[in-house]
């Protein structure tokens, strides 16, 4: 009836505030296991960007350099919002196509057979949906996000302190803070940026198409409305490390490590 209906609602599904089942609650760990496990995966995980990074660097300055020489002398011929918009672009694209394709490189090989999720048949996603998926992909990737940056996203850089693209790379201590606060940042505004689509009233109206995959798979992570991706897809990552005044490839490197962790 109606009572169960609206029991089931407030236990769980496309609520802001699930709950489980008197009785059936997991014993939650102590606190002091929880901040001590996430301040080691903080650190972990800033280590590696500093390292990345600063591993990284010389590619990215030639790279930056050649979109930004003069097309007469081999370069792309970019000025700098047009450099940042490729970069944040190539970016963004080789992040999605790296960590999707290698999820299903894994999969075909059977490389993680063991920690693969038995679906039933209703949870396959049809070959209509993936279709659909990779076009609405293509269709931001190509042409969303590139507006985006271009026309919002490099004034934002700018308006916050960004340097230019070519400059150095702060010290390895400033770049671990940057990394941190910025991942904190973007977990948290991910976090709640996700309940708040889990209203009754925009998860039917904004969220409703993620959830057309009843059993995930890495392709789907993108697959929202124009609202939603607006809202966290892009903001989320952003905004972690916009107040920071960090260069450009602590941007990138950090808009990586994000959409990774996520």
């Amino acid at each position: 009836g109606l009572g169960d209906v609206y029991k089931r609602q407030r236990l769980g599904g496309a609520t802001f505030t699930p709950r489980m089942p008197e009785g059936q609650r997991p014993a939650y760990p102590s606190l002091f296991s929880v901040v001590r496990k996430t301040v080691a995966e903080f650190v972990r995980a800033g280590v590696i960007c500093v390292l990345l990074t600063q591993l990284a660097y010389p590619l990215y300055l030639d790279f930056v350099h050649y979109t930004m020489t003069n097309s007469s002398d081999g370069g792309l011929g970019l000025d700098e919002r047009g450099a940042f918009t490729l970069i944040a672009c190539l970016t963004h694209t080789l992040t999605y196509a790296l960590v999707c394709g290698g999820m299903e490189l894994m999969k075909a090989l059977g490389v993680w057979d063991k920690y693969v999720f038995r679906r039933l048949p209703y949870q396959v996603p049809k070959a209509s949906l993936i279709t659909r998926t990779l076009v609405l992909a293509t269709v931001g990737q190509l042409a969303i996000t590139p507006l985006l940056v271009w026309y919002n996203g490099y004034d934002l850089f700018k308006r916050f302190g960004m340097p230019a693209l070519d400059a150095p790379l702060p010290s390895p201590l400033e770049l671990l803070k940057c990394f941190t606060i910025a991942r904190l940042f973007n977990d948290w505004g991910f976090y709640w940026a996700h309940r708040i689509v889990h209203t009754p009233l925009l998860y039917k109206t904004i969220h409703k198409q993620h959830h057309s995959y009843t059993g995930s798979i890495a392709i789907s992570a993108e697959f929202a409305a124009f609202p939603e991706v607006c809202m966290y897809v892009l903001r989320a990552r952003a905004d972690g490390y916009l107040p920071y005044d960090c260069a450009c490839a602590c941007a990138c490197a950090c808009a990586c490590a994000c959409a990774c962790a996520c």
